[in-house]
């Protein structure tokens, strides 16, 4: 359900560091919308060559996530001790692993779709 009310991120001054986490986080679910759509198009090709433009631009989406870092730093560093500090500890805990899960999935895309050896385009696919 969408809401006419203002979230939180219109209401803060726009230089606050959640304004800025609220922003950053558009920017990446864009980012992972577009190569969810990728994939969901990568699975209707059957070769590399048909691929070649749907893999470039997950290539891209890849890197983006990868420059997404500072991103999740500034929340490890910053806003979880700043939650943990004021009795806020599951979510924090929560956020952590599933960081560490997104960098272990967007360093494998990363080394997936930079490996040239791969002969097999059903089994990459």
């Amino acid at each position: 359900m969408i809401s006419n009310q203002p979230g939180i991120q219109d209401i803060l001054p726009k230089d606050h560091l959640l304004s800025k986490l609220y922003s950053e986080h558009a920017v990446i679910k864009s980012v992972l919308d577009s190569m969810e759509s990728g994939s969901v198009s990568l699975l209707k090709t059957e070769n590399f060559e048909q691929a070649k433009s749907v893999l470039q631009a997950l290539g891209k989406g890849v890197k983006n996530l990868l420059n997404a870092e500072p991103h999740h730093q500034r929340e490890e560093e910053i806003l979880f001790p700043m939650m943990e500090s004021q009795g806020v500890n599951g979510p924090p805990s929560v956020m952590r692993s599933e960081h560490e899960t997104l960098r272990e999935g967007k360093h494998h895309l990363k080394n997936l779709l930079a490996d040239e050896s791969v002969g097999d385009f059903s089994a990459f696919r």
